[in-house]
């Protein structure tokens, strides 16, 4: 597992549908524009960059409150990503009482 700086927001992007060499083209795309992959599966891909790169990137304000962010606008998929990603979010960790 990569270690990301705390300047760093991780992210998953979760594709449009089951397919193990589209999540591996979108983890290409992703590390082509900057980003850091942190795991690649059928169904997406983990990744993590600055809030600078997300923003640039998918042309939406990120949004922090705490540990949490999230964009502020629906985010925008590069021509490359387009056509196979359904979706990017930033997961957060469950609270357990």
């Amino acid at each position: 597992m990569v270690n990301v700086p705390s300047t760093e927001v991780v992210a998953r992007l979760a594709l449009k549908q089951r397919d193990p060499d589209a999540a591996s083209h979108c983890a290409r795309e992703l590390a082509g524009f900057g980003f850091v992959v942190r795991s690649v599966g059928a169904r997406g891909v983990g990744f993590a960059g600055s809030v600078d790169l997300f923003e640039s990137v998918f042309g939406s304000t990120v949004v922090s409150n705490g540990s949490r962010s999230r964009f502020a606008t629906p985010p925008t998929f590069p021509d490359r990503l387009a056509g196979v990603a359904d979706s990017v979010y930033f997961p957060t960790r469950p609270d357990f009482l």
